[in-house]
């Protein structure tokens, strides 16, 4: 977040979404400077929803777009499967600098 001596990480669900109009209004609202993309595979029903496309438009917004599959589900299926503690500390820690 822009000017703040705290940062966050928030989270957006692009399920039923049709359209970039929500992500950008919880953007706008919420200052947001990065979007981390957590899928195994950035791809969608739909195909806005695409890592590339969704990195398009974060870069037209001014948004850094990241992939960063290690904090998602590893298992690439609906089936859950946690990513390992360590890894997940470490991609955190490099998030954090960026950030």
């Amino acid at each position: 977040m822009k000017n703040s001596s705290q940062s966050f990480i928030l989270t957006f669900g692009y399920g039923n979404r049709s359209n970039y109009d929500a992500l950008l209004n919880y953007i706008k609202e919420f200052k947001i400077d990065f979007l981390i993309d957590v899928r195994e595979k950035p791809c969608a029903w739909s195909r806005r929803w695409y890592g590339d496309q969704l990195e398009k438009f974060c870069n037209q917004q001014g948004i850094q777009y990241f992939s960063e599959k290690t904090l998602g589900n590893i298992s690439g299926t609906s089936h859950w499967v946690s990513p390992e503690p360590e890894k997940v500390d470490q991609v955190l820690q490099e998030i954090a600098k960026k950030a």
